[in-house]
């Protein structure tokens, strides 16, 4: 089976006064769901038992057309599963297109990286200077409901963005399982938000803030419950970053900010 073969894909274009899906295709064990919506087109994207098991490679294509509108959420947690067979993993591979015009907001759920994982995923994404992506990725160091933590054996992520002809974003990062128990964060989110007016950044400091929110400058007494911190991006744009204890921060932190997305969504 090609490369092609295995790849669901989603278009999504305007037409007729609503942006609408023009083509999609998923693949198993990745399901694309496109429940009723308002404005933005909205296609939810899950898999087959619940989450993703070794030797699972799933890739996504992803375009946005022309001065259309696209939410992608899931339905629920997405889930790493153990890894039992040496050398074996799970992986998944999003590329996507923003054209001129257009708008792609994506609030996936957290992953939940299960014991004895080994995972990795890859993001990159083509946006056009007078396009606007929002990408919101949250990542739990285990089962956290169940006490488990840092018992996956590897976690990679790589994020590319590039806006124009310019690379504005390259971010690779790994979670290693034998983080020094004093700095371990079970919860790690990264927000990347390209072509958004300042408001959207100001929405997320408001929200550190809320959450109680430490800057990560200087040295601290006792580690607190969320450090977080926001960089602009020189072409426009930033990325935040927090850590925290529980998953409460980051759900609420990536609910405001998706909730002021979408109404700055052109009418």
């Amino acid at each position: 089976m090609s490369t092609h073969d295995r790849q669901s894909h989603l278009t999504v274009a305007f037409t007729r006064g609503q942006s609408r899906i023009t083509s999609w295709r998923s693949v198993n064990p990745l399901r694309l769901l496109n429940p009723r919506h308002d404005g933005l087109c909205h296609v939810m994207v899950s898999s087959y038992g619940g989450g993703l098991v070794q030797g699972d490679d799933v890739s996504l294509d992803v375009r946005c057309e022309q001065s259309a509108a696209l939410l992608l959420s899931g339905q629920s947690h997405g889930r790493a599963y153990r890894c039992t067979q040496e050398d074996a993993t799970v992986s998944w591979q999003t590329t996507g297109t923003v054209a001129e015009g257009a708008t792609v907001i994506s609030q996936m759920p957290p992953l939940v990286l299960h014991s004895a994982t080994r995972a990795a995923q890859r993001q990159s994404w083509q946006v056009h200077p007078e396009g606007r992506l929002l990408l919101i990725e949250t990542v739990h160091a285990g089962r956290l409901g169940s006490g488990e933590a840092f018992a996956f054996d590897r976690f990679e992520s790589h994020v590319e963005i590039q806006r124009g002809a310019t690379q504005v974003v390259w971010d690779p990062q790994a979670l290693p399982a034998d983080t020094p128990r004093a700095f371990r964060f079970p919860v790690l989110q990264t927000i990347y938000a390209i072509g958004w007016p300042d408001s959207l950044q100001e929405t997320l400091a408001t929200e550190i803030k809320r959450v109680g929110g430490t800057p990560p400058s200087g040295r601290v007494a006792e580690m607190p419950e969320v450090l977080a911190a926001s960089f602009d991006l020189p072409a426009g744009g930033f990325i935040g970053r927090l850590v925290a204890n529980s998953a409460k921060p980051a759900e609420e932190i990536a609910e405001a900010l998706a909730q002021a997305s979408k109404e700055l969504v052109p009418a």
